[in-house]
């Protein structure tokens, strides 16, 4: 229901079809938020054409003329498609929020890798490269085999997120969490 209007208001919807307030409905998930498909392989120029629309729509400058409640739904609502935003353009986070949800539904509330740890191999080549970075091996080339890696294990995750497969899934972000930190400590050695 509406809040300003008192009109029915549908899940989802951040604009009153009747009175054209900001909806203060803060409920529903990322994806739904900015109607993309609840899947890991997100189509991202669909993502950022639904960003901006929604930006656009959720302006701060639309809003000057309505009351401070309305002003503070909208900065809401744009500080929340904001936050959609970041976490679904990103591999490692749209996979957590991918995991969350599933272990949502499956009754869980723990963090979404509350246990997990790197397997055995992953520990291996993360001592490796770790090792082969602090000896001044050469960055560009380690960069080169780690972004290649980080695209393997994107691969495995849009698998595993089709089959379904949570725990494996969550196994593969893991990894690809490392990939990414490691990623970033190359680019500041290059720096």
């Amino acid at each position: 229901m509406c809040w300003a209007c008192k009109g029915p208001m549908q899940q989802g919807v951040l604009i009153c079809p009747t009175c054209d307030a900001v909806s203060n409905c803060f409920t529903f998930d990322f994806f739904t938020l900015l109607g993309m498909d609840m899947v890991y392989n997100v189509d991202l120029k669909k993502l950022d054409d639904q960003y901006l629309k929604l930006q656009k729509l959720l302006h701060p400058d639309n809003y000057v003329q309505v009351s401070s409640r309305e002003q503070l739904y909208a900065a809401q609502q744009s500080a929340r498609i904001n936050d959609a935003y970041e976490t679904l353009k990103d591999d490692v986070d749209r996979a957590l929020c991918l995991i969350s949800m599933a272990d949502h539904a499956a009754g869980k509330t723990s963090d979404a890798l509350e246990g997990v740890a790197l397997a055995p191999d992953d520990l291996e080549l993360q001592f490796s490269l770790r090792e082969l970075l602090q000896n001044g091996a050469d960055a560009a080339t380690l960069l080169k085999d780690v972004v290649k890696m980080m695209k393997t294990c994107v691969k495995k995750l849009q698998k595993d997120f089709v089959e379904s497969d949570i725990t494996q899934a969550k196994q593969d972000t893991m990894k690809l969490k490392f990939l990414k930190v490691l990623e970033k400590d190359i680019h500041a050695q290059m720096a």
